[in-house]
């Protein structure tokens, strides 16, 4: 079965991640790590650390980025106290902000001709309005795929001094492998706190890693996400072999770019069909609202599952995993086939 559905890794992982696990030395499993003993968290917040030539102080791990976003809006997002996030973006943003007596305001996403953007004046005018206690903002969004440039982010930061600002990043990588902000960013504003994972560009979204950069006066919220007993060991070392894999990553990186040009290019003619650009691990795809059935029944017959979206604005949308070319050529052949016979 070819689960396109959920925006998980449809590649190899790199051989050193395979090669770690099948030598696994039991000892990881069977002792607390000694971390701590060091003055640091763990070897994964030391080596993003030292990547990123920031304090591993700075450097916040968690169960996924979902956990880190969690505590995030659980510490700073008060009871009946307003969060902006965008709108056709991930439903567990508002489901958390719920949690803690949180009321969610959306900021607009607007389809454009080619992609979906937001703007950024209109956020600022949200954010006067409705004095949002925490600002959320994805980038790349789920599932409109687009992101926020890095002027127009700092800008957000400037101008919504008393928001907390949450940047999910959680996409990042697809497009470019800009890191350049992250310092300046961390350094400059106490406000922010950019979110990350392993799980989409690093292929491991089965073992749970995630990571964020806070600056360091938030002292109180470092202490809290903090775990002294350490962390998984096993994700931890293969996260490492992630990290020292980049031309793996590259190269996986280049054919999800020439399955995201496969679609672009085979279904420009097809009548009623329209490919948006993302930049993530999925695309974005509008059909006539007469071929999702058929486009349902083509697909099972080949064991493929893809996201039928139907959310305010996004009816007739589908969500489809950026999958190895053999495979996004089935769903690209079945999205032709469910239109021209619908």
């Amino acid at each position: 079965m070819h689960y396109l559905d959920r925006n998980e890794f449809q590649f190899d992982l790199p051989p050193k991640c395979s090669e770690f696990l099948n030598n696994i030395d039991a000892n990881l499993m069977t002792h607390y790590t000694r971390d701590y003993s060091r003055n640091i968290k763990s070897v994964i917040s030391e080596r993003i650390a030292n990547d990123f030539d920031i304090p591993e102080h700075n450097v916040l791990l968690g169960y996924g980025a979902e956990d880190l976003l969690k505590q995030t809006i659980h510490y700073f997002l008060k009871e009946k106290s307003n969060l902006l996030v965008p709108e056709n973006s991930w439903w567990y943003y508002q489901k958390i902000a719920e949690e803690v007596g949180g009321i969610t305001v959306q900021f607009p996403v607007h389809k454009t001709e080619k992609r979906f953007d937001i703007l950024v004046e209109e956020l600022i005018a949200l954010y006067h309005e409705y004095q949002p206690k925490v600002i959320l903002i994805a980038t790349p969004n789920n599932p409109t795929g687009n992101s926020i440039p890095i002027d127009a982010l700092e800008k957000i930061l400037i101008k919504c001094p008393d928001a907390f600002i949450a940047i999910d990043e959680a996409y990042w990588g697809y497009a470019k492998l800009d890191n350049s902000y992250v310092k300046r960013f961390i350094e400059n504003y106490t406000n922010v706190i950019i979110l990350r994972t392993f799980s989409k560009y690093y292929g491991l979204p089965g073992v749970r890693i995630g990571f964020a950069f806070i600056n360091e006066k938030n002292e109180q919220f470092i202490s809290f996400a903090n775990r002294y007993l350490g962390y998984n060991r096993l994700s931890e070392q293969l996260a490492l072999a992630a990290l020292d894999s980049p031309e793996h990553y590259d190269r996986i990186s280049e054919i999800m770019r020439e399955d995201k040009n496969r679609y672009y290019a085979e279904t420009r003619t097809v009548p009623g069909v329209k490919i948006y650009e993302t930049d993530a691990n999925f695309i974005l795809a509008e059909i006539p609202e007469n071929a999702a059935n058929l486009l349902k029944e083509l697909l099972a017959e080949q064991n493929i599952s893809i996201k039928f979206l139907s959310e305010k604005g996004l009816e007739n949308h589908l969500r489809i995993s950026i999958a190895p070319l053999e495979v996004g050529d089935k769903v690209r052949e079945a999205i032709k086939q469910a239109v021209l016979n619908s």
